[in-house]
């Protein structure tokens, strides 16, 4: 038997409407305030529980209170990042060239000095086969640094190292004819060295907001009564929380016991974030 248009033209409206109502009904936090779902906890991981939540709750507190000259800190910092930027814009051609220039001169003195000592290395071999004086030298100082090594002094090594090398390195007048050859290296331009100053003013405002950001952190663990692990991810549970609540979406990730303990506490946790 055929059925009436209207009535599946009604039938059709029906299942529409049931449609959009679960669609909403899955994601209405009001229609689903208490249906939490299995949580698997662990060390860090923790239930959210009331004295929990408590405690989170303090140390976000505390963690505000030591963070509260932050935005200036983070000022400071931006303002010596900023200077940096702008004095590598204006100089930073120039920088690039002093840098170069230095750089050749280096490998130059580098590759002189190696050939250099190569060639007193050999002559010392050849000197050392009629000089028998140079020879017991040479062995004393081999056998105790033998000896420096099996007990493993370092300072001991590095010294008969030292005097090791020292019977070929280069002269002062092969340093002067290096000189000669290469050119002396040249220092560091007043650009480089306002750079420098620069970088470091902005490396040390960094650290100091690390530092401040760590101490805040360790205080916040400590006042919460839960581990540094724990803590941040309470933290986070509890920001996934504010954040579905506000759009009013279904949790996800909390427990039906933890829902009503954080619903129970929002605009104190809203607050302390």
């Amino acid at each position: 038997m055929a059925v009436p248009a209207q009535a599946q033209l009604g039938g059709l409206m029906k299942k529409a409407k049931e449609k959009v109502a679960k669609e909403v009904g899955d994601k209405s936090g009001a229609n689903a305030a208490l249906d939490g779902e299995e949580v698997k906890f662990d060390a860090e991981t923790v239930e959210l529980t009331p004295e929990r939540i408590d405690g989170v709750i303090r140390g976000l507190q505390e963690s505000r209170a030591k963070l509260a000259g932050r935005p200036a800190l983070v000022a400071r910092r931006d303002a010596a990042a900023e200077k940096l930027s702008e004095h590598l814009n204006k100089h930073g051609a120039e920088i690039d060239r002093a840098q170069e220039q230095r750089s050749k001169i280096n490998s130059c003195r580098d590759d002189a000095f190696r050939k250099l000592q190569d060639a007193n290395t050999e002559a010392m071999a050849t000197k050392m086969m009629s000089s028998p004086a140079l020879q017991q030298k040479m062995q004393a100082i081999s056998q105790r640094l033998a000896v420096a090594q099996q007990k493993g002094d370092a300072g001991e090594i590095q010294k008969l190292q030292g005097e090791l090398l020292a019977l070929v390195a280069p002269t002062a007048a092969d340093s002067a004819s290096v000189s000669k050859s290469c050119g002396a290296v040249p220092g560091e331009t007043a650009a480089e060295r306002e750079a420098k100053s620069l970088e470091n003013q902005r490396n040390q405002l960094d650290q100091e907001l690390r530092s401040m950001e760590e101490g805040a952190n360790a205080e916040a663990s400590k006042s919460s009564g839960l581990s540094p692990r724990a803590f941040a991810m309470a933290r986070e549970r509890m920001e996934m929380y504010l954040s579905r609540a506000k759009s009013n979406s279904r949790q996800r990730g909390l427990t039906s016991a933890e829902i009503t303990a954080l619903s129970a506490r929002r605009s104190d946790i809203a607050q302390a974030m």
